[in-house]
């Protein structure tokens, strides 16, 4: 059991991305780019064109753990912490919900949907 839990998810390949990041304790600022290099530490969203559809990557919070996402030269992190040494476990189940479309106006107010009610 740990306090924090590193996950590599791949190479990333996309056109075009737009990422939401914490840039100060309580504001995110967005990131725009192409590949992983792009993604900065404490990404808390993550939208991806690939040709004509487009994905949507949201690290999510359970428990007292939250995830986030970071880009690491041609691949993808996602990095679950609880910020607290004493606060441990083994596996976050819910730690990233993926949804795919071809609007991504609708693909964002849909996924926003779901992951609201998985984690009621």
């Amino acid at each position: 059991q740990r306090s924090k839990h590193e996950v590599s998810l791949g190479v990333l390949r996309c056109d075009r991305l737009l990422s939401a990041a914490r840039t100060k304790r309580w504001w995110m600022g967005p990131s725009f780019g192409s590949g992983a290099a792009d993604v900065p530490g404490e990404t808390q969203f993550l939208l991806c064109e690939v040709g004509s559809a487009y994905a949507l990557l949201m690290p999510l919070v359970e428990g007292g753990f939250r995830c986030t996402l970071s880009g690491s030269g041609s691949g993808l992190k996602l990095l679950s912490e609880s910020g607290d040494a004493r606060v441990r476990t083994s596996e976050v189940s819910n730690a990233l919900y993926v949804g795919v479309g071809d609007d991504p106006f609708t693909l964002v107010a849909e996924s926003m949907a779901a992951v609201a009610e998985r984690l009621g």
